[in-house]
């Protein structure tokens, strides 16, 4: 017997289009009575119209062997999946659907395109759990329920995450953006009435205001960590891991094993102290865009527990940490290239922002771009180092705010180039580019030739 979606689904595909053009809709409300509203009816009953079609025209059936799938408003498409064939089967719970205790269910094959190959929204959570045990009791799949739980936060740790999550210049810059976008819309009054209640205040209140807009992006970035990662969970399973998380709308993904095609570890300054790190993969998929790129595994989690997660969740991988570090020669051009981009650059913007503002006062801020300079190069040179075990490349950096350590293997690597400037050549010194089969790619800056040509050999070695 057919089946047919919850009709709540047309109130979420509905809400989803409403968030997705909400700057249309200011300005449609904004326009009201011209003809760019009668634009805006039009797309809402367009959407109205879809939403609807396409809750109306699908339907799904389940028997013996497979799973028979009916859709299209204009286009009718009949689609039927063996259970054999499927391999991944995940849930996700918008806060909508949570609320009145429905969810979504998305079954995945291996010769999955762009996206998954059934979509069924909208459901009761008993209609989804009936699903997911008919489908992994005859395909590769396995079940949640058997799976074993490696990894959750405590709430202490959640909170210490979300505090040390460094987050808040990708607020800050948000709220920037959300600012530049609706400014145009703010009537010109109201920003004679701002400028003239601002222009009295002094440097000292410019500051006081520049730090309650960071404690504010700070704040804002906690909450919106602990939304995103309240609930999380991470389940062994056969063929990789799966990873529950969210706090009002649940999300769940499958990371195979063979499909990871890369590793990394990043610590800030401030989590490196503490001991905990975050670990991402690199995945390449073919059973839809959510399940490929780069995920996060393990967003906050002790480091001393690495090497038994790398031996349960990451078996292809082997979680070392005795690198070697770079040459004398390389070192140099780490101080140098922090001191040139923390020093001389920032300065030449300080002084030319202090001189046209004319508050002389600030100029005391030049002094902290070269110490800050030269801390940084000392750790760049200190921490960048490189190590090739068996079929695995391991190498380590520092960027601007965080320590990365990256492993990836041989047969993932789909191209390794290496270039030298003109400075770099002087003291026989290249940097090295890393791109795996997924697409990213990763930089080992200035090793010597002595290196190089390990990092080569290695490489060509398929053995």
């Amino acid at each position: 017997m057919s089946k047919r979606q919850h009709p709540i689904l047309i109130a979420y595909l509905l809400g989803k289009w409403l968030k997705e053009n909400v700057i249309g809709l200011v300005f449609l409300i904004i326009g009201m009575g011209t003809f760019v509203t009668y634009i805006g009816v039009a797309m809402l009953l367009i959407s109205i119209f879809l939403a609807v079609g396409k809750w109306y025209t699908l339907t799904y059936q389940l028997e013996e062997d497979g799973v028979h799938i009916h859709a299209g408003i204009f286009t009718k498409e009949k689609t039927f999946i063996h259970y054999e064939k499927v391999q991944t089967i995940r849930t996700q719970t918008p806060l909508l659907f949570r609320l009145f205790g429905f969810t979504s269910v998305y079954i995945e094959t291996a010769g999955g395109d762009d996206k998954p190959e059934v979509s069924i929204q909208g459901i009761t959570e008993e209609e989804a759990e009936k699903i997911t045990q008919i489908m992994n009791r005859t395909s590769r799949s396995i079940s949640v329920e058997e799976s074993d739980i490696i990894f959750s936060f405590s709430k202490k740790e959640l909170v210490l995450a979300a505090i040390t999550s460094g987050q808040f210049a990708v607020v800050l810059f948000a709220l920037l953006g959300a600012y530049w976008e609706l400014s145009d819309l703010i009537p010109g009054e109201f920003w004679n009435v701002l400028v003239g209640f601002v222009e009295p205040f002094s440097y000292s209140t410019w500051i006081f205001t520049a730090l309650l807009l960071l404690i504010a992006s700070w704040i804002l970035s906690i909450f919106l960590f602990a939304y995103k990662y309240a609930n999380f969970i991470v389940k062994k399973e056969e063929e990789g891991v799966r990873v529950f998380q969210g706090l009002l709308e649940k999300k769940e993904f499958f990371i195979r094993s063979h499909r990871i095609q890369s590793i990394t570890i990043k610590e800030s300054f401030v989590r490196k102290a503490l001991g905990y790190c975050t670990v991402s993969v690199e995945v390449i998929a073919k059973t839809g865009k959510e399940d490929e790129g780069t995920k996060v595994v393990f967003p906050f989690i002790q480091k001393n527990r690495l090497e038994k997660i790398f031996s349960v969740c990451f078996s292809d991988y082997q979680y070392t940490l005795d690198l070697q570090g770079v040459s004398k020669e390389a070192k140099g051009f780490y101080y140098r290239s922090s001191i040139i981009w923390l020093t001389v650059i920032p300065t030449i913007i300080t002084v030319g922002v202090i001189l046209f503002i004319q508050i002389y006062q600030l100029l005391w801020l030049v002094i902290i771009f070269p110490m800050l300079g030269f801390f940084l190069g000392k750790i760049r040179a200190k921490y960048a180092k490189f190590e090739m075990v068996e079929r695995q490349l391991v190498f380590s950096n520092v960027s601007f705010l965080e320590f990365q350590t990256i492993f990836v293997t041989r047969p993932h690597i789909q191209m390794l180039k290496y270039q030298q400037n003109i400075f770099q050549r002087r003291k026989a010194v290249s940097s090295i580019g890393v791109t795996i089969t997924a697409g990213a790619m990763y930089s080992l800056a200035h090793i010597d030739k002595v290196g190089r040509k390990r990092i080569l050999a290695w490489f060509q070695n398929n053995k």
